[in-house]
């Protein structure tokens, strides 16, 4: 249709309406008038019937279109579907292609790096020991026997625990080491380990574990399991938590002179704060230290803290008052309350890695092992897994999240020098 047609159109209907009025005028003998309204009426007829017949006519085109644009962009869907499922396919096969490749390329670096970790699991032990060495603490060489990891003071060591006495006392009789225990402690004969706790998986050595020894005056060094059921049995333990406590002051101070940010761990058995003279020594020493409280962390074993009575517990509180914090050992039972260890200012929790990765170690808690960091970390508890003895361990309790770990793997206990420890303040010696 040209431009024209429209006014060809409506040419001709006013034509048509003009012829009309005129014969009903000169023909039929109308009047005038009556022939002219005649003639507009047909003329608007014809307007309407056009204007009806035209829309008709578009409505069908537009239809028409309609439909086409819908077949089209049906069409054009499933090409996009068919070009999708091609693209999927050609990622799948070049990801497998590529994973080929890389495995290619990367299984000699494996190998490589499989090697070197393997080197690494040989010379980690005196990585942790220089490190130990460039603090100044633990140079002087390690007794054979300290090495064995025997329990530390009291009764829990990190290494593997031994239950029978050192071959040096494996022969003597009880009544005899009752005497070499008793004259050890009474000429002061207590020496100060040390055992490193280090940051996983940097294995940056970050907080000691201060682990009491005993040596005899014939140089044979006494472990915990030598000496602990003897020194219980003639209450000399608060005697000797009260010097692990002075020297490890000592070793605080020269860590805090060197600005090195490490704590150390004390443990504290119960018959210490059950000896009213010893528990006021402690406490009050603790007081006039109290600087040393961000570095000092009281340790007591699971079972010992449970069972806390009142006459305890008022030292328990005064060492809270003064800013010092506590860890919990020797754990039992994962089913630990990380809230109210925390309202009794628990910073720390140390479980021993095998029970930690056993499949069942989850019986005795209300949460899977793995889940533990994570819970205690809540409360702003530290998990630090103990006595780990071998390499795969390590993997395992880096996929548990745990931020710490100790044990003969990294450095067994090491004797801390002399002249660090063992020069105590005139404050300390009247103590």
């Amino acid at each position: 249709m040209t431009r024209y047609t429209p006014w060809l159109i409506v040419g001709s209907m006013v034509v048509i309406a003009f012829s009309l009025s005129a014969v009903l005028y000169l023909s039929v003998g109308m009047q005038l008038l009556e022939s002219a309204w005649i003639g507009v009426a047909g003329l608007l007829v014809m307007v309407i019937v056009h204007m009806y017949t035209t829309r008709s006519r578009d409505s069908s085109g537009l239809a028409t279109r309609l439909d086409d644009i819908g077949g089209a962009s049906g069409k054009l869907t499933r090409e996009i579907e068919s070009l999708n499922l091609r693209i999927a396919d050609m990622e799948v096969a070049l990801a497998h292609r590529l994973e080929d490749s890389v495995h290619e390329r990367l299984s000699p670096i494996m190998e490589e790096l499989r090697r070197i970790e393997d080197r690494l699991v040989h010379i980690a032990e005196g990585g942790v020991k220089v490190a130990a060495a460039a603090d100044g603490l633990a140079v002087e060489p390690a007794d054979a026997s300290a090495a064995d990891g025997a329990p530390a003071l009291p009764g829990k060591d990190a290494g593997a625990a031994k239950p029978k006495r050192s071959e040096a006392f494996s022969g003597i009789d009880d009544e005899t080491m009752k005497k070499l225990v008793r004259q050890a402690v009474e000429d002061g004969r207590v020496e100060v380990h040390l055992q490193p706790v280090v940051s996983l998986p940097q294995r940056k050595v970050r907080y000691y574990e201060a682990l009491a020894r005993l040596r005899t005056e014939a140089g044979d060094l006494m472990l915990p399991d030598d000496f602990m059921s003897f020194a219980r049995a003639q209450d000399l333990l608060p005697a000797i938590d009260f010097t692990v406590l002075v020297r490890a002051a000592q070793v605080v101070r020269r860590l805090s002179s060197r600005s090195r940010d490490v704590g150390i761990f004390l443990n504290v058995s119960l018959a210490t704060l059950q000896d009213e003279r010893f528990a006021t020594r402690y406490v009050e020493f603790a007081e006039h230290n109290k600087a040393l409280g961000a570095a000092i962390i009281f340790e007591f074993s699971q079972r010992d803290f449970a069972t806390v009575g009142p006459l305890e517990q008022v030292a328990v509180d005064q060492l809270v008052e003064l800013g010092f914090r506590f860890s919990v050992d020797a754990v039992e039972s994962l089913a630990l309350d990380g809230r109210t260890l925390a309202e009794k200012r628990v910073r720390f929790v140390k479980v021993d890695a095998a029970l930690l990765l056993q499949t069942h170690g989850g019986a005795s808690a209300d949460i899977h092992p793995a889940d533990l960091s994570d819970l205690m970390a809540r409360f702003g508890i530290d998990l630090i897994a103990m006595k780990i003895e071998r390499e795969n361990e390590v993997v395992d309790l880096i996929d548990y999240d745990v931020r710490f770990a100790q044990g003969n793997l990294f450095s067994p206990p090491r004797p801390v020098k002399a002249d660090i420890a063992g020069a105590p303040t005139a404050l300390e010696a009247a103590q």
